[in-house]
């Protein structure tokens, strides 16, 4: 053995499991049933961006809730998700600041998948934001 302080052959090359609790995404935070999309759609308020609008409607769960809807024009699977993965994380990393309870659907554009992370997270803030003064008057 060349080392014999190296792992034996079936030791996993990968890291060991670490993430903490905030960092996931949990069904309690996701708009899961057609219904509640059409229930933001129809009752809730809208707000729009170069990238995507936003929809919301107050809710009594006491936290944010969180639906993407990413269409074919989008481009292709890769990129839509791509684009679902990086809005589910600005949501996740502000899920704590996001208040008052609002239930959020987020419809990308097309084009959407070219914008930087820095940018997407930006202008989601900045909507919610909108929507969370259009509430509060």
């Amino acid at each position: 053995m060349s080392c014999p302080d190296a792992a034996g052959r079936d030791a996993s090359a990968s890291p060991p499991e670490t993430r903490n609790g905030d960092a996931r995404f949990p069904r309690a935070y996701r708009l899961t049933a057609r219904r509640e999309f059409i229930a933001v759609y129809e009752k809730g308020r809208r707000a729009g961006s170069t990238s995507f609008v936003m929809f919301a409607l107050p809710n009594t769960r006491g936290h944010c809730r969180l639906g993407i809807t990413v269409t074919r024009k989008a481009g292709p699977s890769v990129q839509r998700n791509r684009i679902r993965r990086v809005l589910r994380d600005v949501f996740r990393r502000h899920r704590s600041e996001l208040a008052p309870a609002l239930d959020l659907v987020v419809n990308a554009r097309p084009g959407t998948s070219t914008v930087p992370l820095a940018d997407l997270e930006r202008e989601f803030l900045d909507r919610f934001s909108d929507l969370r003064r259009r509430f509060r008057s």
